[in-house]
């Protein structure tokens, strides 16, 4: 789904200002002066109306459907955006524009019967005002249209029908370290916690088919109910998007949470989400003085775990290892 299709949603003087600029660009020529003056009043306010209805509509259509939408991009737009506010505000968008129409339709037709010059710049005149009064009254659904623009515009273009490959884990693992190494993604990476606050999307090109790598942003070991607007993103890949998890595992514990943490996450995210497939990562294999877990004190269903891996996203060791097994795993090669 692509959202930067939204177009830019202008102010009601922006708007208005973009309605005056094409009503002053309306001429008339004809021989006869009564027909002349009447198509050129009918005109400016046809094309006042004309410009604000379609220029609202255009917003109109162009939000998606929320309950069409797949249930990954529902999840994330429902944390930024309050969907009924977005919904009422389209509404009302909708029917300012149906009310300019109105106003322009009924003037234009008064115009084209009178026979005063003086009464048809007077109706032109009053047409104008009203219609500029009713886009007026668009500043807060527009300011509304706005703001959810903002947010859609950055939420990933992600194929639910892809494979995909989703990373996950506490934060500062290394998650945006090794989407960097297996795909096109270039996530903003640092050595401090939560600098992954949305959901990033890179491709890996695996014998000609593409597979989606999803960076998460980091998770702490809590109740579903507790965890913020972030944790809640990497909650929403998780649940809504099909494909196998490389669950991160930090066994420096340089990323400030003992491991005993770590695995507890594995095992709490392996019962909240049974459909899903976990691929254990352990990271940072190019640093020393570390050992590696006994996978036994893993307390997860052993059919849950498609696989076990140590990577360095440093030195790239264990890279390609990871990209064959993912391969196996997820387009059913040997």
């Amino acid at each position: 789904m692509n959202f930067r299709r939204i177009p830019t949603v202008l102010t009601p003087e922006e708007i208005i200002e973009k309605c005056f600029r094409r009503v002053r660009k309306v001429q008339v020529v004809d021989p006869d002066r009564l027909y002349r003056l009447r198509k050129l009043n009918a005109g400016k306010v046809q094309a006042f109306a004309d410009t604000a209805s379609s220029t609202l509509l255009k917003y109109v259509r162009a939000f998606p459907t929320i309950e069409a939408l797949h249930p990954f991009y529902r999840e994330l737009i429902d944390l930024g955006v309050d969907v009924d506010r977005l919904k009422v505000s389209l509404g009302r968008i909708q029917g300012i524009a149906s009310t300019v129409s109105e106003i322009g339709r009924g003037k234009v037709k008064e115009i084209m019967k009178m026979r005063s010059q003086e009464e048809m710049m007077r109706a032109q005149r009053e047409a104008l005002g009203r219609m500029v009064s009713a886009v007026k009254r668009a500043r807060d659904p527009l300011m509304v249209l706005s703001e959810a623009r903002e947010f859609m515009r950055r939420l990933p273009e992600i194929d639910p029908k892809t494979p995909t490959v989703i990373i996950a884990g506490y934060p500062n693992v290394g998650k945006s370290s090794l989407t960097s190494a297996l795909s096109t993604a270039k996530p903003e990476i640092s050595t401090y916690p939560f600098t992954t606050k949305g959901v990033s999307v890179g491709v890996l090109e695996m014998g000609g088919r593409r597979v989606q790598v999803v960076d998460t942003p980091g998770m702490l070991d809590r109740e579903p109910a507790e965890r913020n607007e972030i944790e809640r993103k990497a909650s929403s890949a998780l649940r809504n998007l099909p494909g196998v998890v490389l669950f991160l595992v930090d066994p420096t514990e340089t990323c400030g949470y003992p491991i005993e943490m770590q695995l507890s996450l594995l095992q709490k995210l392996s019962e909240e989400f049974p459909q899903m497939r976990f691929f254990v990562v352990f990271t940072k294999s190019d640093m020393e003085e570390w050992t590696l877990p006994n996978v036994k004190e893993v307390k997860v269903d052993e059919e849950r775990i498609a696989g076990w891996g140590v990577v360095s996203s440093t030195t790239r060791e264990g890279i390609e290892e990871l990209k064959r097994a993912l391969s196996a795993l997820l387009l059913d090669e040997p």
